[in-house]
């Protein structure tokens, strides 16, 4: 059994983008076949979004920065037009490596950064953003001010509720005790002194 390893450079050749299945045929001088196959992936122009984060929340009219890049193996680093930004949502937002915008109204954004060389070659990247209002969190009990016995315990109570999500569970700080009880009520036993109390969802 004899094994030959060959090589062949195609100059010039520029496969489209996309998945390529590369098959090699070779025939004996007894006539016995042998095939072997591989699958390459071809991008031309490869994109970045830098920010925002993927899975990154905004409350809604609040500025989102959008930065990204891009590259083409054929003409180098590509910047200005060449790269489209849009939103499933809110159709095209703009081009270039770098843009501002506050107006994406409220739901799920997968944002799409799609690049283009001028040559056929293109490549895309997406994230998804969510907008949407934040919860609405307020204690009730007890008042801004008040003072507390420090030889019994304190009852506190608050409510969270989201305009998407409806009632959460909220946690309850203190700024001496740190994270100190889960849910719309809570007591704590609290040292003499001043207490920042913050519930938080």
């Amino acid at each position: 059994r004899a094994e030959v390893s060959t090589q062949r450079n195609l100059t010039g050749y520029r496969p489209n983008d996309g998945a390529h299945v590369l098959t090699c045929e070779v025939t004996d001088s007894v006539g016995g076949q042998g095939t072997d196959s591989v699958t390459v992936t071809v991008q031309q122009v490869t994109a970045s979004i830098v920010t925002p984060n993927d899975g990154q929340g905004f409350d809604p009219g609040q500025n989102i920065l959008f930065t990204g890049t891009a590259c083409s193996s054929r003409t180098g680093v590509l910047t200005g037009a060449a790269l489209t930004w849009a939103s499933s949502l809110d159709g095209a937002l703009g081009t270039g490596n770098l843009l501002n915008r506050n107006d994406l109204v409220d739901g799920t954004h997968v944002i799409t950064l799609a690049a283009s060389d001028g040559q056929g070659g293109s490549g895309a990247v997406q994230i998804v953003v969510y907008v949407s209002l934040p919860p609405n969190v307020n204690i009730t009990a007890p008042g801004d001010g008040a003072t507390v016995d420090s030889n019994s315990a304190t009852a506190f109570a608050g409510t969270a509720v989201d305009p998407e999500d409806g009632a959460l569970i909220p946690t309850w700080n203190d700024s001496a005790l740190g994270d100190f009880a889960t849910g719309n009520s809570a007591s704590a036993t609290l040292l003499v002194g001043k207490h920042v109390v913050t519930l938080s969802a």
